[in-house]
């Protein structure tokens, strides 16, 4: 089967995709341009079906996994995945169909692993050091991909320090996929590229600009990582930057459904994460600054209601912030249980707060969501609501990293001025499907 892509690049997006994306970046800078498959490429029509040609075309395959990427594999689903791994592409959607009905999730990893064994790849596990903790030759696997621990691996020390680079010589001698282009035709490109350097940028920046701006659907609830195939309509704004567009994507893609209930009598969709940093940067003032990894604070919540308005007329889509009643709503799971924190009756297992923080703010989502894969609705920072007890004074709700064990409870609300700012209070936004 004739195929673009040469090589494929398998990974858990929670735990490995800054990797992923890095070695991408290296090897099309090493001349495989173009020819690398990526699953955060525009995949035409269903992107499981143009994962499994992809896969089945490509020469080498690229594992790269962190320490709890198998973890979740077990032996009673083997038969499932041999069933994946060894059939014929037109089986597939019956296959993967029957699995929904059964209650299973598809876990892409395992998948794409138990088929490029199944099909003989070329595979290079990129697998971690070994530590205390994690031994990649110890890994007690299914059988359908436990064929991998045979394969000559590449390590690298997982720690930020660690340059990935080094490890890229390594893998290039053991790639079966032939750089795309000769010596004399590197020089040749690289002469061109250099003279065109600035109008080549500057082409390409706006070609994908408008690309991404012809495309009015995008996927909503997380649904590029997941069985799902929701997306939303976008009305874009002509003037949006590539980069607020880029960003706008992900963060559409990051929020997640929360359904009507008893006390909520419309669905809407929450974030994921509180806003970060960089999110409001890139917002507000179009510049690729701040953490992309701390939330943003200091804002009012006028600032809030300035931004809002800037995503609607960016995006044409209702954001908000969230109502009280949305809030709560949305922190104890759609009501189903009664924790005294968003996730848990523990309070250090869902949040940062006074008893654990050392004063300071943690990076977003580094503990346990609720059952919605909402993360950090009890601590880390508080959050502003839309509503209050006037048009002066607004609800702030669950907490933050200086807060205690009692403040950070669900039902726990307090109360902040519209142009209070500080260390401790940030924001969490609501989409509202249809602005009703």
């Amino acid at each position: 089967m004739k195929s673009d892509y040469d090589i494929f690049i398998s990974y858990r997006r929670k735990e490995t995709a800054d990797k992923a994306e890095h070695l991408l970046t290296l090897l099309e800078h090493r001349g495989y341009w173009r020819r690398v498959s990526f699953d955060k490429e525009n995949l035409d029509g269903r992107f499981d079906l143009e994962i499994l040609r992809r896969l089945d075309a490509c020469t080498d395959f690229l594992l790269i996994l962190g320490p709890e990427t198998l973890s979740a594999c077990k032996d009673d689903q083997a038969e499932w995945y041999t069933k994946l791994a060894n059939c014929k592409p037109e089986e597939f959607p019956s296959i993967e169909e029957e699995m929904i009905k059964q209650g299973l999730h598809l876990d892409f990893v395992r998948f794409e692993l138990a088929r490029a064994l199944a099909k003989k790849k070329q595979i290079i596990p990129i697998v971690p050091s070994d530590t205390l903790a994690y031994n990649f030759n110890e890994l007690q696997l299914p059988k359908d991909i436990a064929l991998v621990k045979k394969y000559q691996t590449v390590r690298y020390q997982d720690s930020k320090d660690f340059l990935f680079k080094s490890i890229v010589p390594d893998i290039l001698k053991r790639l079966k996929s032939r750089q795309g282009l000769s010596t004399w035709a590197k020089v040749f490109v690289s002469i061109v590229l250099i003279c065109a350097a600035g109008l080549c940028f500057l082409w390409g920046v706006e070609n994908k600009r408008q690309d991404l701006l012809a495309r009015n659907m995008t996927p909503i609830n997380d649904a590029l990582n997941t069985l799902s195939r929701d997306s939303i309509k976008v009305e874009w704004n002509k003037d949006c930057s590539l980069l607020q567009l880029e960003l706008l994507e992900n963060l559409i893609n990051n929020m997640i459904l929360v359904e009507k209930g008893d006390s909520i009598k419309t669905d809407f969709y929450m974030g994921k994460f509180e806003l970060s940093e960089r999110e409001w940067n890139v917002i507000m003032l179009n510049k690729d600054r701040g953490s992309a990894e701390l939330p943003v604070t200091n804002v009012s919540w006028t600032d809030c209601g300035d931004l809002t308005h800037k995503l609607q007329v960016l995006t044409g889509l209702s954001f908000r912030l969230p109502s009280e009643a949305q809030w709560e709503y949305a922190a104890k799971k759609n009501g189903e249980n009664h924790w005294r924190y968003s996730g848990s009756d523990i309070a250090e297992n869902v949040a940062n707060f006074a008893a654990n923080s050392n004063g300071k703010v943690t990076v977003l989502g580094s503990k346990k969501p609720n059952a919605l894969e909402i993360y950090d609705m009890s601590g880390n920072v508080a959050e502003w609501c839309l509503d209050g007890v006037n048009e002066y004074k607004k609800a702030v709700r669950g907490g933050s990293f200086k807060s205690s064990a009692v403040e950070i409870e669900i039902t726990s609300t307090d109360l902040a001025t519209i142009d209070t700012k500080i260390e401790s209070l940030g924001l969490r936004l609501v989409l509202i499907p249809f602005d009703k």
